[in-house]
């Protein structure tokens, strides 16, 4: 009886766990000709973290749904019927588009400024950005998009990248939103310390404490250098790019370069998907004379 409980126990699934699952579901929706995939997303509640699967589409907008604890006793396949009914349910595709559509005459110029995060991403995409009028600013090798986070009154929660034509329809200032965007950013920022060396030498993840996406988008922000810089005790510090949600930092002296860029290749092929990949660069930062004045030199393979 023991092991036929164990057997039928209910749990939620790890991080790693759904992470996991998402190639192997993304294939089986694909060969099914859906027109939405997925990608694991999270958010804190309560001290906790709800995990669950974000669904994509050619939509700017994109919804989340989070796990029960009988997923994790289900098959892909089962699992991927699940998914599926829930897409339709919410009519993810065509409410996607009539959210995009409506979203001007919900929101406020206030509230685009309030809802505003930045998201750093890779340079290649700024062809389809361009034709689909997506906003958007071009930082060194990456370009910064703008999203605004938007959450019903149940806690489901979903982002829509910024157009031209409602910052148009606002008439919100680039600069007004890049200030407002990068300070809200700031403000869900946290800076956790991954290992010390024998010598004491830091490595440093800067990450949304929310889990929500961009918090590699601190690379970015003078503020964010300080932060660093007091952590560190050294105005001469390296980035490396670890994923659209973070970025790692370590001190310059001491660290090798041909190695580091060969560890963010290898990182970026094995560990990072491919929608949350930036670049297999690492950059240089040291402080220059002035107030929040810093320089980021690009090193390429």
């Amino acid at each position: 009886m023991e092991e036929r409980r164990e057997m039928n126990e209910q749990r939620m699934m790890t991080k790693e766990e759904l992470e996991s699952r998402v190639p192997r579901l993304n294939s089986i929706l694909k060969e099914r000709q859906e027109d939405f995939a997925l990608e694991y997303t999270q958010k804190p509640v309560n001290n906790g973290m709800r995990r669950g699967y974000m669904f994509k589409n050619d939509s700017p907008i994109s919804m989340a749904v989070y796990q029960r604890e009988d997923w994790g006793l289900m098959s892909d396949a089962q699992l991927a019927d699940l998914l599926v009914d829930l897409a339709r349910q919410f009519d993810v595709k065509e409410k996607s588009e009539e959210i995009a559509k409506t979203v001007n005459g919900i929101l406020t110029d206030k509230d685009v400024l309030i809802h505003a995060y930045p998201i750093l991403v890779s340079e290649e995409n700024a062809d389809r950005f361009e034709d689909d009028g997506i906003v958007f600013d071009r930082f060194l090798d990456f370009l910064v998009v703008y999203k605004l986070e938007l959450a019903d009154s149940n806690g489901n929660t979903g982002s829509v990248l910024l157009h031209q034509n409602q910052l148009d329809t606002y008439k919100i200032d680039r600069y007004l939103l890049q200030k407002a965007a990068f300070e809200n950013l700031f403000n869900h920022l946290t800076y956790r310390t991954l290992a010390v060396d024998e010598i004491g030498h830091k490595m440093v993840v800067v990450i949304r404490e929310d889990g929500e996406i961009g918090g590699a988008a601190g690379m970015v922000h003078p503020a964010v250098y300080d932060k660093l810089i007091k952590i560190f005790g050294t105005d001469k510090l390296i980035f490396l790019p670890s994923s659209v949600r973070e970025f790692i930092v370590i001190p310059q002296e001491g660290s090798d370069i041909e190695m580091l860029l060969a560890a963010v290749h290898d990182i970026n092929r094995s560990s990072v998907i491919e929608q949350e990949r930036l670049t297999d660069n690492i950059y240089l930062m040291q402080q220059e004379s002035g107030i929040h004045s810093h320089s980021l030199e690009v090193i390429r393979p």
